[in-house]
């Protein structure tokens, strides 16, 4: 007679398999993760096929994953890659191959722990009347706006270029704390995500390339712990497909 799994049993299976430790950068030492599951990887996998939103999908299923792998809440997006590339080497295999180059992805973790990257969570930019007050998100920030995003995506859908458009606004907002004009100040936080998009698209060009710059230095470091020899490794649906495990 067959009967059904419990929650209990599920739970249970989840908590048998072994831990990976993993360094992460903010908080420079090692943390546990819980190994990736099967429907994990077949959703990371899934992205693949999703065009422009697949990109999205595939950053909100890395952080789904790192919330509920680790016991940590307050990580920063920087943390995300020695972690992701930590657990694919754990549960598909400890290299990839890239140009027909064997790379160890063991490599990634050491480039994080070793390249002193020293982070300006916060700035501040002023251009005449207006202050636009800067920070590296969290995952969980970060997060709640991918999601929105995917959202306005739908909307969009037959519209690739409209779809960018709105892929790299969403992208400056993450990086925004507040925004002051004169005595006003509005919190981010405090306003619904889509007017957060609306105050970027509001603001004078000038200072595009000033948050470009402050966002540059999270770009440049995924780079550089990326980079193992000659060979930049690209974490994506392909990453975790079984197909391209050694």
């Amino acid at each position: 007679m067959s009967t059904s799994l419990s929650k209990t049993f599920i739970e249970s299976l989840k908590a048998a398999s072994s831990d990976v430790d993993v360094y992460v950068k903010s908080t420079d030492s090692s943390v546990s993760v819980k190994p990736l599951t099967l429907n994990q990887q077949k959703l990371l996998v899934s992205t693949a096929v999703e065009g422009v939103a697949g990109i999205l999908n595939f950053a909100i299923h890395q952080n789904a994953i790192i919330s509920n792998n680790t016991s940590l809440s307050d990580l920063y997006t920087y943390d995300k890659t020695p972690i992701i590339s930590k657990l694919r080497a754990a549960s598909l295999g400890s290299t990839v191959t890239i140009d027909d180059v064997v790379v160890e992805l063991g490599e990634v973790e050491n480039n994080s722990r070793e390249y002193k990257t020293t982070f300006k969570h916060k700035e501040s930019i002023s251009i005449g009347d207006i202050k636009l007050n800067l920070r590296i998100p969290t995952i969980k920030e970060e997060d709640s706006i991918l999601k929105k995003c995917v959202q306005e995506l739908e909307k969009h859908r037959n519209d690739d270029a409209k779809m960018v458009e709105l892929i790299y606004i969403f992208e400056l907002s993450k990086y925004v704390e507040s925004i002051e004009v004169g005595e006003e100040v509005v919190l981010f936080s405090d306003i619904r995500i889509i007017d957060r998009v609306k105050a970027i698209e509001s603001l004078p060009l000038s200072f595009y390339n000033k948050v470009t710059q402050f966002v540059k230095q999270i770009t440049d470091h995924e780079t550089n712990i990326l980079t193992v020899g000659e060979s930049l490794i690209s974490i994506n649906a392909a990453f975790f497909d079984t197909t391209s495990a050694e």
